[in-house]
């Protein structure tokens, strides 16, 4: 499995640090021995060598290739549990989504306007789930209120991060 050579390197200093901490796998790299013609030869990079590759930048072909030998009984639990987290839930990070509709009408302060004064959308609310179905279902059960509102359509966008930015328009 291909992995970057920031994962790299921080997998093979956390080993290097954690000696006691048993890694399934093998971390390789196609560049790590220079006599070596640069084909589909890779070599194993030992995890005391972490710095040699942190600080040399040639070295940025990295896979894990698995290395199933002392398998001790802390390992095959975390491997049983991700397995098993993975069969539970697909995806297991759970992502925040927004939900909002275009339905609905927004009239400034103090309007006396006869039509709205913006095109707006509602937000709804916010709720965390491992897809956006997932998350609407929730969403739903927190805030019951939204199946007997007369909105209809509902739209979900992933948040990339829960950061938020505040801001005036008069400054």
């Amino acid at each position: 499995m291909e992995i970057s050579r920031g994962l790299a390197i921080r997998i093979l200093r956390y080993c290097h640090e954690h000696r006691d901490f048993y890694f399934p796998f093998r971390v390789v790299c196609k560049e790590f021995m220079p006599e070596r013609q640069h084909n589909e030869n890779f070599s194993d990079v030992e995890f005391e060598e972490w710095e040699s590759v942190a600080t040399d930048k040639k070295y940025e072909t990295f896979e894990l290739w698995e290395n199933l030998q002392d398998l001790r009984k802390g390992t095959t639990e975390l491997l049983a549990k991700g397995f098993l987290e993975k069969i539970r839930h697909g995806d297991t990070r759970m992502k925040k989504y927004i939900f909002y509709t275009t339905g609905g009408f927004t009239f400034q302060s103090n309007s006396n306007a006869i039509y709205p004064d913006v095109e707006n959308c509602q937000i709804l609310g916010w709720t965390k789930g491992y897809n956006p179905k997932k998350a609407f279902e929730f969403l739903k059960k927190e805030c019951p209120w939204l199946c007997g509102s007369t909105f209809n359509e509902v739209i979900a966008s992933e948040l990339k991060s829960e950061k938020t930015y505040h801001f005036n328009l008069k400054n």
